[in-house]
């Protein structure tokens, strides 16, 4: 067992670096144990709203807030979801460390359809994206398919929640310096021994990087003081470039692919851009020379490609290194959604305080701790950035949806005479990256849905009621979409599963 910390530095003034903050003043009394949250507000543009499990209510009730209080005072409100069960049985558990096949979602179709059809239902994309992948790979699904419940959450103002976790903060002896990281001090082995912030040195048993940009780790490793040869390879859904300072790179990060989301570091005259992906999209070298072949259009004199999973990717890894942990954005996976962001955080120090008091060795308890995190955050960085991609309403020519159905892929083609035909829709597993591409901005009606007033469908409980027994009920399927619009106008819109 490890001992007890007497002191924990955490920087990154924001709503994870609060958080964790307060779920450690939770675990550690302040007798025993000095918290320090340093480092400026973090003003670029943090989402407008949190999606936040119950374990958000339980840390604000342990600190004598009830729901109803928090809540006003953040002016949340309740949101249906899934709570996805698997990582650990605490109840913020959103996800499971194994995959899920994102290709077999019939529910997502089926409300999509109807929300093309600009009926107002009270459901979104992804209140229904897990339990949309139960039929995956055409099995008769198990109990381990099932690995979710409908539940609520929490919708909360990101700025009301900050300025009430501040608060509490200051109530229960938790320092808070608004100074800037200027100077990591690091001894012989690699370890953090404090930071140095205007003229204040910090130290501590442990730091927490809880930054945008992961100060912290990345000035914690020698692989980027020390510059590795370049290559280019894909480890971990991780692809990295760097493009020389004199390029500017930002149609690159808005525009290549047009899927995943992006990290910037600034680093002896260098941008590095790292390209998270899923593994969906991006399989094999052809996905590597398709984004070449983006970057040189763009009119880039000198791309240097570097493989740095030694630096850059050691933030998903190795989030635990010597003293030093990653929490939330600093991970570099929860970047990009905000849905599920807050319960990424929770989860993580769960597995920090239970590591802490384990009987292994220190290294078995950091080695342990890290394969935790990857093993969760690899799969839930592939939930997010796949939805991120759904949800996308990006004008790009990459997910305009076709006009012609002879410009599909043999796949898409099929696809689409089937829509029109009104036949059943076999989900089968699409490899090919173009068929792909068709069949989402296809069926997911991807920057066409209505822009004006919804109109309130009057079959919606029928609907809503009948989209979660299917739920239930999902069993390596299809569905038979009736479409015809005398059905539509009677509001008998709904759908038929039939076996395959």
């Amino acid at each position: 067992m490890l001992p007890i910390p007497q002191k924990i530095t955490i920087v990154g003034l924001n709503v994870h670096g609060l958080l964790t903050a307060l779920l450690l003043r939770k675990t550690y009394k302040p007798a025993v144990t000095g918290i320090t949250l340093v480092g400026l507000k973090e003003e670029d543009s943090p989402p407008k709203a949190y999606i936040a499990g119950k374990a958000l209510n339980t840390l604000l009730e342990h600190f004598g807030y009830s729901e109803a209080n928090w809540m006003r005072q953040t002016q949340a409100t309740f949101k249906l979801s899934n709570r996805y069960v698997g990582f650990s049985e605490q109840e913020f558990s959103v996800a499971n460390a194994s995959e899920v096949d994102i290709l077999h979602q019939p529910l997502m179709l089926e409300l999509s359809k109807l929300k093309r059809q600009a009926y107002q239902l009270d459901l979104s994309l992804d209140d229904f994206f897990f339990a949309a992948a139960l039929a995956k790979r055409n099995l008769s699904p198990k109990a381990q398919d099932f690995p979710f419940e409908t539940d609520y959450q929490y919708q909360v103002d990101a700025n009301f929640l900050f300025t009430l976790l501040q608060k509490i903060a200051a109530e229960h002896s938790i320092t808070t310096l608004p100074s800037a990281l200027e100077t990591l001090q690091l001894d012989q082995h690699g370890t953090l021994k404090h930071i140095e912030c205007e003229d204040q040195i910090l130290s501590g048993d442990y730091f927490f990087d809880c930054t945008q940009s992961a100060q912290l780790l990345i000035g914690n490793m020698p692989d980027f003081r020390q510059e590795p040869l370049p290559e280019v390879r894909i480890n971990d859904r991780v692809l990295t470039y760097t493009l020389a300072a004199e390029c500017c790179a930002s149609e690159v990060v808005t525009t290549a692919l047009d899927c995943g989301f992006v990290l910037q570091y600034t680093l002896q005259d260098a941008v590095h851009f790292q390209y998270h992906y899923s593994s969906k999209f991006i399989q094999d070298p052809q996905a590597v020379q398709l984004l070449e072949r983006h970057i040189s259009q763009q009119g880039y004199k000198k791309v240097l490609q570097r493989h740095l999973s030694a630096s850059q990717a050691y933030l998903v890894s190795q989030p635990w290194i010597h003293n030093c942990l990653a929490i939330g954005p600093a991970c570099g996976l929860t970047q990009g959604s905000e849905d599920h962001e807050l319960s990424h955080t929770f989860a993580m120090l769960e597995q920090f305080v239970s590591s802490i008091q384990s009987p292994d060795d220190a290294k078995d308890v950091i080695k342990n701790y890290n394969h935790r995190i990857k093993s969760r955050f690899v799969y839930a960085h592939s939930y997010h950035s796949t939805l991120q991609l759904l949800n996308s309403r990006r004008n790009s020519p990459y997910w305009q949806t076709p006009q012609d159905a002879n410009a599909l892929t043999p796949i898409g083609r099929s696809l689409f005479s089937q829509w029109l035909s009104g036949e059943d829709l076999s989900v089968e597993p699409i490899l090919d990256i173009n068929g792909l591409t068709a069949w989402y901005a296809l069926f997911s009606g991807l920057g066409h849905y209505p822009t004006g007033e919804l109109k309130p469908h009057p079959k919606a409980r029928a609907i809503q009621d009948n989209i979660q027994d299917m739920c239930r009920k999902l069993a390596g399927c299809c569905l038979n979409f009736q479409t015809h619009d005398n059905l539509i106008a009677e509001g008998k819109h709904h759908a038929n599963v039939t076996a395959v």
